[in-house]
């Protein structure tokens, strides 16, 4: 190697060397340490620094200027003594005043050490404050604190972890001063805000998927319904404004069980009351293709055009009707339990909750009960039908298919909200919830 190389590459060595020794010689101070951390010393004439009556190591100060401020001899507190996170900058100030009216705060906790033992110790004495607020949406923090008297559900670190013993991990968090009320007795507590992942559903995702997998089927059956059967069958005629409803309702249920989107108040009530409206529709046209069904075996056939009309008037006046009335119910000074809980928050029928049997799932039944008394009258007169009217038993077979999906599809429904009211085990009703959710299979039958 020439002398020329090796010259060249001292400068790399040197550099390298420099960078392996840094951590031996020491760092800036102020590199290692957050703003919020770190607070102001004074210097003595001797050349120490003080923090409250403490003496400060001056390894430990740097100087800093905060926002083009004059220059400041900063220490890293949490180096020295214990921190403790707190929500807000104003904490020492509620406490304060508390104290000032005789209001007993509790800020004294078990502490473990970092020999494994615990003490006792104040929060608001025997820690140095650090401000550092939960980055977190209102909905997703909670106080870990249990009711005045419970055992405490978390572990508070000497050198600043908190372990939730329920999650069995360690939680960012802040401490924040908390009301309570225990016998018409106020208490206040300094407890832990701690931010939890928002909840994962993933049963809301199966059936959420699954109705999105079934609306381009919906849309393929309209387009066949409207093609191929419009000019001589009532029934194709039917059809199409139940599955067109059916994939309007599952496109808007997918997105709500999918999307973590929030949505302004007046689209999301928007929204709830189309959803409702297409629910309704779609379960009033399969009253009528039912009906038709059932009238087409038992009894002379009208006009196709007279019948069609008559349905469609039945199949637009409920729906509106019944989303009308479900509107002035939430729009009333009724009890809140009696609501439809069509609102902001979840811009649908409140399906967890026992008015959804008065909205949703009472008319629900009374049609599936009319369609089964419907498919029982079929399934009797079916060979006097095949015999006095000459209708293909193959045609007619289908037709019963049918009819027998569409209401499995709401049997599915019904028995999946009476599980979920009475048994809270997701097992038992994400079958049901699945099997509606595919209606994709409805589609596979065809009737010309």
């Amino acid at each position: 190697m020439t002398t020329t190389a090796v010259t060249g590459l001292l400068p790399i060595i040197l550099i390298f060397l420099l960078g392996r020794t840094k951590g031996i010689i020491g760092e800036d101070p102020q590199t290692l340490c957050p703003f919020n951390q770190s607070v102001v010393v004074t210097a003595n004439e001797n050349g120490t620094y003080i923090f409250e009556d403490s003496e400060i190591p001056s390894n430990l100060v740097f100087t800093t200027s905060w926002q083009n401020a004059t220059t400041e001899m900063r220490v890293c507190i949490c180096k020295i003594k214990r921190c403790l996170p707190v929500c807000s900058s104003d904490i020492a100030e509620t406490y304060n005043l508390l104290k000032d009216k005789d209001i007993d705060a509790v800020c004294t906790k078990n502490i473990t050490l970092n020999n494994g033992t615990t003490a006792e110790m104040n929060l608001m004495t025997d820690f140095h404050r650090v401000v550092k607020p939960l980055e977190c949406p209102d909905e997703n923090w909670s106080y870990l604190n249990p009711d005045i008297g419970e055992e405490i559900n978390y572990t508070l670190y000497e050198n600043g972890d908190l372990l939730d013993k329920f999650q069995n991990k360690h939680m960012e968090f802040c401490f924040d001063i908390e009301f309570q009320e225990w016998n018409g007795i106020p208490y206040f507590f300094m407890d832990p805000k701690v931010c939890y992942p928002p909840e994962f559903y993933w049963d809301e995702v199966i059936t959420g998927c699954g109705m999105l997998v079934s609306v381009p089927f919906f849309l393929l059956s309209i387009v066949f319904y409207s093609c191929a059967s419009m000019r001589v069958s009532v029934h194709a005629k039917c059809m199409v404004p139940y599955l067109g409803s059916l994939a309007v309702s599952y496109s808007l249920s997918g997105f709500l069980k999918l999307s973590s989107v929030e949505l302004p108040e007046l689209e999301c009530v928007t929204m709830g009351y189309v959803n409702y409206f297409c629910v309704t529709s779609y379960l009033i046209w399969n009253c009528i293709i039912s009906y038709d069904v059932w009238y087409k075996c038992t009894r002379v056939v009208m006009k196709a055009s007279s019948r069609f009309l008559r349905y469609s008037i039945l199949g637009s006046v409920v729906p509106l009707a019944m989303t009308a009335l479900t509107y002035a119910a939430q729009n009333s000074e009724i009890q809140e339990s009696l609501l439809p809980g069509i609102n902001a928050e979840r811009c649908s029928i409140d399906t967890g909750s026992w008015s959804a049997l008065i909205y949703l799932y009472g008319p629900c039944i009374a049609a599936l009960t009319f369609s089964i008394v419907l498919y029982v009258h079929v399934l009797y007169y079916m060979r006097e039908c095949e015999r006095s009217t000459q209708v293909s038993r193959d045609t007619l077979m289908l037709s019963v298919r049918l009819f027998i999906l569409m209401c499995s599809s709401w049997l599915c429904d019904v028995i999946s909200y009476f599980l979920k009211m009475f048994w809270q085990n997701i097992l038992l009703y994400m079958i049901p919830d699945i099997l509606n959710a595919m209606q994709v299979n409805v589609n596979a039958v065809f009737i010309p």
